[in-house]
């Protein structure tokens, strides 16, 4: 059995530019922390849209403030993009804590064995590997 080349791995079609560049830089600090494999590709892809939602209300609310004018009663009001940057970063920082992407949280997150590399190459089998899964046998 010939071994398989490794896929190159690609942030998702639908995300946006913003949210595809986070994608690259979260999933190149993971492969170097080696903490990246299959499972954790759904929460970076969450993470990167958090983080990009966040970024775009935070560029609206600095061009027009927290505090806007109700567009009928010109009554002022929080601007919705503040609910917005709200919940982005509160679903971000929660994801942040499970990836272990704060220094503080990165000794609560295991290497693991089979972690990926950036490219989606696994990394070479080392001795905390048994002998049948170093030899592919998963």
């Amino acid at each position: 059995m010939s071994p398989q080349r490794p896929v190159r791995l690609r942030p998702p079609r639908h995300l946006s530019r913003d949210a595809r560049r986070v994608w690259i830089t979260t999933v190149e600090e993971l492969a170097r922390a080696h903490t990246l494999t299959e499972a954790t590709l759904p929460a970076i892809e969450r993470y990167s849209a958090a983080v990009a939602r966040w970024r775009e209300a935070q560029r609206q609310i600095s061009a027009s403030g927290v505090i806007v004018e109700a567009s009928r009663s010109r009554v002022p009001q929080i601007s919705a993009w503040h609910s917005v940057a709200r919940q982005a970063s509160a679903e971000a920082a929660k994801i942040e804590r499970e990836l272990g992407l704060l220094p503080a949280r990165r000794a609560n997150v295991a290497e693991t064995p089979r972690s990926l590399r950036a490219d989606g190459s696994r990394r070479p089998p080392g001795p905390w590997d048994t002998a049948d899964v170093a030899d592919g046998d998963e």
